[in-house]
């Protein structure tokens, strides 16, 4: 499955250690910038275009019946149909080297690269997934005496564990039938994601501003 981002926004706080006092040329300055702080929020819907291309199949015709494991092929709800739509939620660290050149004056202009460690955690409905991973970070930014704005590539892979709010029989059991090697459960899953493991592989572009000090 393809989904994309219905809206989404960061916050982010990091300092840069420069490797040398003066500046090389009087222009350059290399250092690295490293921060404990990148909470991400992002809303998701799942990309009806790109479903139609992979599976030759409209998602109205049959696609939503196999992420749900729903007969009437509508997404999962919650009971009152009630429908939290997906939503992601990213922890980072980040650190990495970065150069920065300071052509005239207050303006600073400065490319970087981060490995960034990450935290996540995935909603929908209610269905919880949690996992770990590493995205990198790629992106240049200008700034002008304390203003920065900025924009980066975001990239990844990330291995989630899924734990269901509903799952299990009458008795409370969460027996779900698997086979050997299968990624589908028994079919009465209420959720889009119907595996107990499960990658998803994330990239975007990302622009911010910044107060620099």
């Amino acid at each position: 499955m393809t989904w994309k981002t219905n809206g989404s926004f960061f916050v982010q706080q990091g300092r840069t250690a420069y490797l040398h006092a003066k500046p090389i040329a009087g222009l350059i300055k290399i250092g690295i910038d490293y921060g404990f702080f990148d909470f991400t929020y992002t809303k998701l819907k799942l990309n009806e275009m790109a479903a139609e291309k992979q599976t030759g199949t409209r998602a109205s015709d049959g696609f939503d019946d196999i992420v749900s494991g729903k007969p009437d092929g509508n997404p999962s709800v919650l009971p009152g149909n009630i429908n939290l739509g997906m939503h992601k939620f990213d922890y980072s660290v980040h650190v990495g080297p970065s150069v920065s050149v300071n052509p005239w004056n207050k303006l600073i202009a400065a490319a970087y690269f981060h490995v960034m460690p990450t935290a996540t955690g995935v909603l929908q409905n209610d269905t919880f997934a949690y996992g770990f991973g590493c995205m990198m970070a790629a992106g240049v930014s200008v700034a002008y005496k304390c203003i920065s704005l900025g924009v980066e590539g975001l990239w990844g892979k990330v291995k989630y564990k899924q734990a269901s709010f509903d799952g299990g029989d009458d008795e409370g059991n969460n027996d779900g039938d698997y086979d050997n090697g299968s990624d589908y459960d028994d079919g009465d899953s209420e959720s889009y994601f119907s595996t107990e493991k499960f990658t998803l592989k994330q990239s975007g572009i990302r622009a911010y501003v910044a107060i620099r000090f």
